[in-house]
């Protein structure tokens, strides 16, 4: 599906793709399974390969869910906001990248949120950023900030990597790259 998630597992061996649902594909065969009729926004291999996490969203709200490779649902929680990316930062735990857009009359606030979820419970907030973007900004940028603003996990799965919209009254529009240190908290 066009603008859809897709992720390799680590091995190469499958592929979870959005194509009228949520699907798996094994690499070797050929074969591809349907594992949700619901289509995902985003996607994330464990490191072993043996879970998936997909987020699901509607509007401005949605779901993240872990699948098992045989598609069984192992987890799921309701999410507030617009899930645009997914990482596995250990076995247990999934980064997700957490659009949340609220319009006004006069200007829209845009909440960047970089949640920690484990698979039971409710997420827990790592780092919250705030925009204010002007009328003109949400008119021509809305969907690309939805589909585009996500995370990047580092190799030593410490860091991550965003883009924070920024949108000051008397000038252009710009992308504040952040580098997240997720041990101390801190970014830069």
């Amino acid at each position: 599906d066009v603008h859809a998630p897709f992720d390799l597992d680590a091995k190469g061996e499958k592929i979870a793709f959005a194509d009228g649902g949520l699907k798996v594909n094994m690499v070797g065969t050929g074969r591809s399974r349907l594992i949700s009729p619901d289509l995902p926004c985003a996607l994330a291999w464990s490191p072993d390969g043996r879970r998936i996490a997909a987020a699901f969203c509607r509007d401005s709200a949605g779901s993240l869910r872990i699948y098992g490779v045989e598609g069984d649902l192992l987890a799921e929680v309701r999410t507030p906001g617009r899930i645009s990316g997914l990482a596995w930062r250990s076995m247990t735990e999934i980064l997700a990248f957490d659009v949340r857009i609220t319009q006004f009359s006069f200007v829209a606030n845009l909440a960047e949120i970089i949640l920690q979820w484990d698979g039971t419970g409710e997420p827990k907030v790592l780092a919250s950023i705030d925009s204010t973007l002007r009328p003109s900004t949400m008119k021509h940028w809305k969907d690309v900030l939805v589909r585009s603003l996500t995370l990047k996990l580092s190799p030593q799965r410490d860091e991550i990597l965003y883009a924070s919209v920024k949108d000051p009254p008397a000038f252009t529009p710009y992308l504040r790259i952040v580098l997240h240190n997720l041990e101390s908290g801190k970014g830069r």
